[in-house]
């Protein structure tokens, strides 16, 4: 739960109902462990995957921490030759569509989801949740639907499927350095602004 109040359940839920639209207007056959917000255990998501016979499992959640950070990672349980690809995929279109925050990379982690899923399966950590900044970009509604349609097209890449919109052009112009560095002066800003709120609590 965000310091605002924010469910990562609801955050995510939401992102997970978006990145199923996308991938039905894609043409891409989806199983949801969950359409309302209701908890169900680790073992009982994994057996839902495994009796689908899913090719892919994406496992999304927003990301905590002890200390004040930011940025989109993705994890793998091991670098396989299945699970890797889709991590990748799923990392790149994640930080194409989201710029402005830090790209954490692919990260491997013992997560039961990832260990005893049949598929290549990867988990994606949207931003953190814990600080007030990361909080509220969560809760911007563009940036959820940001996320959704990253994800699923990650998905789309791994399973062959071409999308309909490509990524954005790696060499289109860069922002001048004044405006770079007035963006990282924000981003430090916020930065300074969460611990100090980290430490009054």
């Amino acid at each position: 739960m965000g310091p605002g109040g924010t469910k990562e359940s609801a955050i995510v839920l939401d992102v997970g109902l978006i990145v199923e639209n996308e991938l039905k207007r894609l043409g891409i056959k989806t199983v949801t462990t969950r359409r309302t917000d209701q908890f169900l255990s680790l073992a009982k998501r994994v057996e839902m995957a495994n009796e689908a016979k899913a090719d892919a499992f994406v496992s999304i959640h927003c990301n905590s921490a002890a200390r004040p950070a930011r940025g989109v990672e993705t994890f793998v349980a091991r670098r396989t030759k299945v699970s890797f690809p889709l991590a990748e995929a799923v990392q790149d279109w994640m930080t194409d569509e989201v710029r402005d925050i830090p790209d954490r990379g692919i990260k491997r982690a013992n997560f039961y989801v990832l260990r005893h899923t049949k598929m290549a399966a990867c988990l994606a950590e949207l931003d953190f949740i814990h600080t007030p900044a990361g909080e509220a970009d969560l809760n911007d509604a563009d940036r959820r639907l940001r996320y959704g349609v990253a994800i699923a097209r990650g998905v789309a890449e791994f399973l062959g499927v071409q999308a309909p919109i490509t990524k954005k052009d790696p060499d289109e112009p860069k922002a001048c350095g004044a405006m770079a560095l007035a963006d990282y002066a924000i981003e430090s800003a916020k930065e300074i602004l969460d611990m100090a709120t980290l430490l009054k609590r």
